[in-house]
């Protein structure tokens, strides 16, 4: 089989807190049927893979807002940091 050379010439967008918290939702519902049935079996890893996803799913989120809303927003800064600082730049919104 003969080698195709391609080049790839676009842009793509990639909302990783949405595909987090799918997840975390995901995993929500699994425990649910799995409580309705009495099924207790991996309950707990369940549970782990969902509060994991919106640990996750939280920071990503920081990151997305800050990168709107902070001019030099770092993404790799203390967590600590980057909630101060999404939640100073929140409170300068009007109610």
């Amino acid at each position: 089989m003969s080698k195709i050379r391609v080049r790839h010439h676009g842009k793509s967008v990639s909302y990783i807190h949405n595909d987090l918290l799918n997840g975390a939702f995901h995993f929500r519902n699994v425990i649910h049927e799995k409580a309705k049935s009495d099924d207790r079996s991996g309950m707990a890893f369940d549970c782990l893979a969902c509060l994991t996803m919106l640990a996750f799913a939280f920071e990503a989120h920081l990151n997305f807002y800050g990168e709107k809303m902070i001019d030099g927003w770092k993404e790799r800064d203390k967590f600590n940091v980057k909630l101060k600082a999404v939640m100073d730049k929140l409170r300068e919104f009007p109610i």
